[in-house]
C-alpha cells in the first residue's frame, strides 16, 4: 500500500471520528438545553406556586408576611427537590395519574405538581405500583408527621426496609431475610462488599446485543464500560444507517472488539443471538445478553430497560460480583435480575406453553403446565456458556422466528425467554436472581451476603443461610 492510499485512509478514520465528535456535542447540546428548560419549568412552578395551590395551603406556609426570605427560599429548594424526586421516579405514573383523575387533566395541571400540592393530602394514588394508605397505615410515625408518603418511601422508606402494607410479615434486619411476600422470589444483594472493582476480569467476556433503537447504543456503552477485563462485543440491528450510528456509538472501545451486523428483523434479541451469533458461545467463558429494550406496549414499564441494566451492570462493584460468583463456582449457569415489580403479574407462560413445551422437548426436558415458572423476564441475563448449550443445540435459524409485527407475546422468542433456566438446569447448572434493594417496591425477599461462602450455601439451595 502507497503512502498516498494511507493518507487517504487516515483521512477517511479522523473524518469519521470527527462526525461522531460532532454527533456527541450535538447530543450533549440538546441534552444541556433539555436540562436548561426542565430547571426553567420548575422554577416557573415554583413562581407560581400560590396561583396553582388550589387550597392556599403552601401559600399560607410560604407567605412572606411569615416567613424570612432565607427561610422562604429554603422551602422553595425543598419543594423542588421533591418535584424531581418523583417526576423520577417508576412509581409516580404521570398518564395514569391523569386517566384516574379527569379533573387534574381538564384543568391542565402539571401532574407532578398537583400531586405533590394537593393530591397525596386528598388521598389520591401516585401510580398503580405504589398504595400509600396502605404504607402510611403499615408506618404510623409517618403518617402521624403529614409527609408525603411516596416522597417519604422514596428518600427515607426503601432504604430503611419499611413497610409497605400493615400486614406484612417483612424482616427488616440489615441483612435481608430472603423470604418475602407470596410470590416474590429471594434474589442476592449486588454488589457484594467483598470484591473488588477489578475481580473476575481473567475470563472471556462477551456481549450479544440487540439493538434496534439505535439511540440506545451510547447508554448501553456507558453500562458495558462497568464490566472489568477485556470484553469483546457483538451487536445485531436492522438495517445499515443504524448499523453506522452504533459504530460511531462504540468508537474507540478499547476493552475488546466489536462487530455490528445487520439481521432479518425476526426474534428480536434470540433470534440474532442463536443464529448470527451461535458462533461466539465457542470462544466465550460467559455472555451478557442485553437488548435495546423500550417495552412501548406499555406505559407502565419505561424504566424496565434502566432497571435490568442497572441490576446486571449498573456499576463496576456490580459486574465485579457477579463475574465473582461465576468464577467461584462452577455450578453457577445464568445470572439474571429479579423480576420487575409491574411485570411480576405477567411472569406466567401466558400463550407461550405449547410451543415453549415442544422446544424442550426437542431439548430433552419435560415441562408441565402447572409447574411455577420462572425465568429472566425481560430477556437480559448472564450466562455460563455451556449453561445454555441445550438452546444452542436446537439448530433454530432466521426462519423459525416470525416476522416482526410489534407482538408482545406468544412468539419463539417469548418461549426461549421461558426456557432458559430450564436449558441451565438440563445442563447440569444452577442459576440465581440478584437484585438492588434500593430499585425494589419490596426488597423484603433480598438476601445480603458478608463473604463468599455465603454465595455458596445460597447456591445449595437455602437462601436464609447467609
Amino acid at each position: 500500500m502507497g503512502e498516498a492510499e494511507r493518507h487517504a485512509i487516515a483521512l477517511q478514520i479522523l473524518r469519521s471520528e470527527a462526525r461522531w465528535i460532532n454527533d456527541e456535542l450535538e447530543r450533549l447540546g440538546a441534552e444541556v438545553e433539555r436540562l436548561r428548560r426542565k430547571d426553567e419549568n420548575h422554577a416557573a412552578l415554583l413562581a407560581h406556586l400560590e396561583r396553582l395551590d388550589s387550597r392556599a395551603r403552601l401559600a399560607r406556609i410560604l407567605s412572606s408576611l411569615r416567613l424570612p426570605a432565607l427561610k422562604r427560599r429554603k422551602k422553595f429548594r425543598s419543594l423542588a427537590a421533591q418535584y424531581r424526586l418523583i417526576a423520577s421516579s417508576p412509581l409516580f405514573d404521570a398518564a395514569w395519574y391523569l386517566a384516574g383523575n379527569p379533573d387534574v387533566a381538564a384543568g391542565g395541571v402539571d401532574p407532578v405538581w398537583h400531586y405533590l400540592s394537593n393530591g397525596a393530602a386528598e388521598g389520591r394514588a401516585p401510580g398503580p405500583n405504589f398504595d400509600a394508605h396502605a404504607y402510611l397505615e403499615a408506618n404510623p410515625d409517618v403518617a402521624g408527621s403529614g409527609q408525603n408518603a411516596l416522597v417519604h418511601y422514596l428518600l427515607h422508606g426503601c432504604r430503611e426496609g419499611r413497610r409497605l402494607e400493615p400486614d406484612s410479615r417483612f424482616r427488616t434486619s440489615r441483612r435481608g431475610s430472603g423470604s418475602g411476600a407470596p410470590g416474590i422470589e429471594p434474589s442476592l444483594a449486588v454488589p457484594f462488599p467483598y470484591v473488588n472493582e477489578d475481580q473476575g476480569a481473567g475470563q472471556r467476556v462477551a456481549v450479544v446485543a440487540h439493538i434496534f433503537y439505535d439511540d440506545l447504543a451510547s447508554e448501553l456503552r456507558r453500562y458495558l464500560q462497568n464490566i472489568p477485563g477485556r470484553v469483546d462485543i457483538y451487536i445485531s440491528t436492522t438495517d445499515r444507517a443504524k448499523k453506522l450510528n452504533i459504530e460511531n456509538a462504540f468508537f474507540g472501545w478499547a476493552n475488546g472488539k466489536v462487530e455490528v451486523r445487520v439481521t432479518p428483523n425476526r426474534g428480536r434479541n434470540f433470534g440474532p443471538a442463536l443464529v448470527e451469533y451461535n458462533h461466539v458461545y465457542r470462544d466465550s467463558d460467559l455472555i451478557l445478553h442485553v437488548h435495546g429494550k423500550k417495552s412501548l406496549h406499555s406505559g407502565n414499564l419505561p424504566f424496565w430497560r434502566h432497571y435490568l441494566m442497572e441490576t446486571l451492570c449498573g456499576s463496576p462493584a456490580i459486574a465485579a460480583s457477579i463475574l465473582d460468583a461465576f468464577q467461584r463456582n462452577d455450578s453457577l449457569g445464568v445470572v439474571a435480575a429479579s423480576d420487575f415489580t409491574p411485570v411480576r403479574k405477567w411472569v406466567s407462560w401466558g400463550p407461550n406453553f405449547e410451543q415453549a413445551r415442544a422446544l424442550a422437548f426437542r431439548m430433552g426436558v419435560q415441562i408441565e403446565p402447572a409447574a411455577p415458572v420462572r425465568f429472566p423476564s425481560g430477556a437480559m441475563f448472564w450466562a455460563r456458556t455451556e449453561a445454555l448449550r441445550p438452546l444452542l443445540e436446537l439448530g433454530l435459524s432466521e426462519e423459525d422466528f416470525e416476522a416482526e409485527q410489534g407482538q408482545s407475546d406468544g412468539t419463539l422468542a417469548h418461549s426461549i425467554e421461558r426456557l432458559i433456566f430450564h436449558a441451565c438446569e438440563w445442563a447440569g447448572f444452577k442459576w440465581m436472581k440478584v437484585s438492588r434493594a434500593d430499585l425494589l417496591l419490596d426488597p423484603s425477599a433480598v438476601v445480603a451476603v458478608a463473604t463468599p461462602d455465603d454465595v455458596v450455601r445460597y447456591l445449595r439451595g437455602n437462601p436464609e443461610s447467609p
